[in-house]
């Protein structure tokens, strides 16, 4: 590894992603969130409320979608509740992503971890990322720099250089951001 990278991407882009985490991840709430999945808490934590929940790249799936009559390729254009509509005609249990952990995360976060295709959790008590590596750091399983060296269109400025708008914490509570000036660029 050189000197100018850390886990394999530019210093720069890690250097973006530890001040996004300190600031945007707000705290791990792994053991609270499945409990309130489980008993469906306010009609808010069901399933269907977890955005990129199923792992599409599962051949078997395929295998027996096409059997079926149904082109894998319009079942990656389904959204998750269309995904379960089908699995429920067809009779067939698709493949969840294996979550390990729930961080809970700024809205602004959110938004750009499902557009990245990562299994979010969001209702009228805030956002949650499911995250699905586990063991080390955030940091170091790479997903907020893969992130912020992708990002997706919208997020970038003039220049095409990806950037994200950090959030600061209100003072009326954890996960209610306000615009923070610093737009992170490479």
């Amino acid at each position: 590894m050189s000197r100018d990278s850390v886990y394999g991407f530019t210093r720069s882009v890690h250097e973006r992603a530890e001040r996004l985490v300190a600031s945007e991840i707000l705290c791990n709430d792994s053991g609270f969130v499945p409990l309130l999945i489980r008993e469906k808490f306010a009609g808010q934590f069901g399933l269907d409320r977890i955005a990129n929940l199923f792992d599409d790249s599962v051949e078997a799936m395929e295998e027996f979608l096409i059997e079926e009559g149904c082109l894998p390729e319009n079942w990656n254009e389904l959204d998750d509740a269309g995904k379960g509509l089908v699995a429920g005609r067809f009779e067939f249990s698709p493949v969840l992503k294996d979550i390990l952990e729930w961080w809970r995360v700024s809205d602004a976060l959110a938004r750009h971890l499902v557009r990245s295709g990562e299994p979010v959790l969001r209702n009228d008590f805030g956002a949650w990322w499911g995250r699905t590596s586990s063991g080390q750091e955030i940091l170091m399983d790479g997903t907020i720099q893969r992130l912020l060296s992708t990002g997706s269109s919208d997020d970038r400025r003039g220049n095409g250089v990806p950037c994200f708008r950090l959030g600061l914490q209100s003072p009326d509570g954890p996960g209610r951001s306000t615009v923070n000036e610093t737009v992170f660029r490479e």
